[in-house]
């Protein structure tokens, strides 16, 4: 596999009571590929991750 081009690290939109919001994502994903990237990375160096919890 060979990865060129613009990869963003994609931040995590949260709803006011820190739930994923889905549709927010839609859109920040949508925003991108729509700028010309190729893909994105999520669950990357962004940081929201380690503070997730499974409930």
């Amino acid at each position: 596999m060979e990865l060129k081009g613009v990869y963003p690290a994609m931040v995590t939109a949260l709803t006011p009571d820190e739930e994923i919001d889905r549709a927010g994502m839609q859109r920040v994903v949508k925003y991108c590929l729509d700028a010309g990237v190729h893909g994105v990375v999520v669950l990357g160096s962004t940081g929201e991750f380690p503070a997730m919890t499974d409930a």
